[in-house]
């Protein structure tokens, strides 16, 4: 058997596989093992997918994969490789704690792994009512707090992860530039780094609590910073935040937890064309965060 551990918002992940099975492709290299949570298994196998006794619980197409329970009230979610490759089953033995993994082949194993580790995670982290996965680049200030920057695909995630990679000399930090955890620890929000990246191919481990939230948008040279109101932050966290859809007992939990975020941690809108003169600038607007001198 082979063993692969990384640490995700404080929760070791434990991936173990039949031995000759590689279930490194899509780890980022030096990432940590040690967390301050209980781990979280993902067991890999190969065996005949479940095909009887399932009723649908969400359908969230190609991308998210259909979440269905089994006549035991198990959860199980199911999708297939990029482009239509061969069908793959999670299966939430323990919710928050133990999964595993089941393709038909051998051959099928190699297929999207990526996947799934992010998955276990995205239905682990509500389960154990930490926090949740958020689609968003995630930035660590010069001061160690940090900075999500949400979006769906398209809005502008990697290109401001590119902006602020520039900004390095001035102590900022880019996590990733598509998925990041939000939990809760010791009473604050914590933004921490994921293995999971997107074009930029931003993926650092670290972590730092939140301070700012930040919607970037196309705009002027100068780069304009707006407020934005708990309501209009709240709507745009629902659409980038994992919400439990899946659990409806967890539903009002996740809810409350967007909403005393959007309550709790400001938010400005960004309004900037991208290049080195808006780096500079956004560097000196964002500077005031610092100190909390944005009112």
């Amino acid at each position: 058997m082979s063993v692969t551990q990384v640490a995700v918002a404080g929760i070791p992940l434990v991936v173990e596989a039949p031995a000759g099975v590689s279930t490194r492709p899509w780890l980022h290299a030096h990432w940590p093992t040690e967390g301050r949570e209980p781990p979280v298994t993902l067991c890999v196998e190969v065996a005949p997918l479940m095909r009887e006794g399932l009723t649908t619980v969400v359908d969230g197409g190609a991308d998210a994969g259909r979440w269905l329970r089994d006549a035991q009230g198990t959860l199980v979610v199911e999708a297939s490789g990029v482009e239509g490759g061969p069908l793959q089953q999670l299966h939430c033995v323990v919710p928050g704690s133990s999964y595993v993994l089941r393709y038909a082949a051998l051959d099928h194993v190699t297929e999207w792994q990526w996947r799934w580790p992010r998955t276990v995670m995205m239905h682990a982290l509500p389960s154990r009512r930490l926090g949740m996965l958020a689609h968003a680049t995630g930035v660590l200030l010069p001061d160690g707090s940090a900075l999500l920057v949400p979006g769906v695909s398209g809005t502008g995630k990697s290109t401001f992860a590119q902006l602020a990679s520039s900004l390095g000399q001035e102590g900022w930090r880019v996590l990733s530039d598509d998925r990041v955890s939000v939990t809760r620890v010791n009473g604050e929000f914590v933004l921490s780094g994921t293995p999971w990246y997107s074009s930029g191919h931003f993926a650092a481990a670290g972590e730092g609590v939140l301070r700012g939230v930040l919607l970037p948008r196309r705009g002027g040279i100068a780069p304009e910073l707006a407020r934005l109101t708990p309501g209009t932050i709240s709507r745009e966290l629902l659409r980038t935040i994992a919400i439990p859809a899946w659990d409806e007992s967890a539903i009002g939990w996740a809810l409350d937890f967007v909403d005393e975020l959007a309550r709790t941690v400001r938010a400005w809108s960004l309004s900037y064309t991208p290049g080195v003169a808006a780096a500079e600038l956004i560097a000196h607007e964002l500077g005031a965060l610092h100190a909390g001198a944005l009112a």
